[in-house]
């Protein structure tokens, strides 16, 4: 299997055992434009070297499960390499 289709279904099976998790917050959008964050393709490719950890997070989730910029994989995988995911956190506000 090519190294891009493994990265497809990697970040597939991600994306998908975040739905229930993603339901329950505040759409990812909303939540980087309360940041101060561009909701434009250029400004979340930037938004994914954020120092801020739950901005690369937001940034991941809005390029790949809302608007589908599957060219991104390769940057969204580099920025969540470095992000811990804790689902206990409370929810997005």
């Amino acid at each position: 299997m090519k190294i891009e289709s493994r990265r497809a279904i990697v970040f597939g099976a991600f994306l998908i055992a975040t739905v229930s998790y993603a339901s329950a917050v505040v759409p990812f959008g909303k939540a980087l434009e309360q940041r101060q964050i561009a909701l434009t393709k250029e400004s979340l490719v930037a938004a994914l070297r954020n120092p801020d950890p739950e901005i690369r997070k937001l940034a991941a989730f809005k390029l790949l499960w809302e608007d589908h910029a599957f060219d991104t994989i390769p940057l969204v995988e580099s920025a969540l390499r470095v992000c811990s995911f804790s689902w206990e956190k409370e929810p997005l506000r």
